[in-house]
């Protein structure tokens, strides 16, 4: 969803609303707006949005334990590849990986325990991935032998259902230990930097590292152009003062509606992935109540 689109196209509409019913001209041009007769009996306020406040910093990244190697291929065993990538490594970044099995127990091996923030590896690239550590899981052979249980782990691994018994099921018969671990990719990681996965764009944590609060460069670069906006201004413009009105009080609905999905979703994303458990009875991935 394109919230700058709407804040900039809503905020136009106010400016024309106010200028139209006889706001001061001297207060707008006092924040910067170029005015102009329109010829349509309304005045059209144009601005540049500025870019974000230079205090929204990065906090420090308090980045845990080793290194984690995601350098293996996925392994589909003969079946399609629903995805644009072939690695473990690249699933992570937007393709829905966020499980990893190992023959150890994670936390123990790799010095990090759950929301602590890690780092993923590609050796083969040199590529890091900054993540959020989830929960651990012993998995048993119960749990491997279960096709439920083998769809979900796929699902989350995007490996083949079948792998998972191929490579874990003698482990556990020899008495080997197999675990499960849930993380939350949070992009790449680049000089002590964080870059959103699909535009590269650099990403700000909030002070407790629990949410995406800013991305670099500033929101005017991300607006949809600018003289579409203006066109739609001009053609709100002709309308009369009550329909106006009434487009501007479902705006402000919108607003309110996208606001409540953005918290939900938010909240959603990390209760899920950090908060997930395997269900034995049920057979499935179910959050964990924490």
């Amino acid at each position: 969803m394109n919230y700058g689109g709407y804040s900039i196209l809503k905020r136009q509409l106010m400016l024309l609303l106010t200028t139209a019913y006889g706001s001061s001209h001297k207060y707008l041009e006092s924040q910067g707006y170029k005015l102009a007769d329109s010829g349509r009996n309304y005045v059209e306020a144009t601005s540049v949005e500025l870019p974000r406040a230079a205090s929204i910093q990065s906090p420090a990244l308090n980045i845990v334990g080793k290194k984690v190697s995601m350098s293996y291929p996925l392994m589909l065993e003969g079946r399609p590849n629903p995805l644009s990538v072939n690695t473990c490594f690249d699933a992570m970044r937007g393709h829905g990986r966020v499980h990893t099995t190992r023959n150890f127990e994670p936390y123990k091996a790799w010095g990090f325990k759950e929301g602590d923030l890690a780092i993923a590896y590609d050796n083969k690239t040199n590529r890091e991935i900054l993540f959020r550590v989830g929960k651990q899981q012993r998995i048993t052979n119960q749990m491997i032998a279960d096709p439920n249980y083998q769809a979900q782990w796929a699902k989350v691994e995007k490996h083949a259902p079948e792998v998972l018994p191929k490579l874990f099921a003698s482990k556990v018969a020899t008495g080997n230990e197999v675990w499960g671990m849930t993380y939350e990719p949070l992009g790449d990681f680049v000089n002590g930097k964080i870059y959103d996965f699909e535009d590269g764009k650099e990403i700000v944590l909030n002070a407790s590292l629990t949410e995406i609060v800013d991305r670099r460069p500033p929101q005017a670069n991300l607006l949809p152009n600018q003289a579409t906006i203006a066109k739609s201004i001009q053609q709100i413009g002709i309308l009369d003062k009550p329909t106006q009105t009434a487009l501007l009080e479902h705006l402000e609905g919108m607003k309110q509606e996208l606001n409540t999905d953005v918290s939900q979703y938010a909240k959603g994303r990390q209760n899920f992935w950090l908060g997930t458990r395997w269900n034995l009875k049920d057979k499935q991935f179910e959050s964990s109540g924490t």
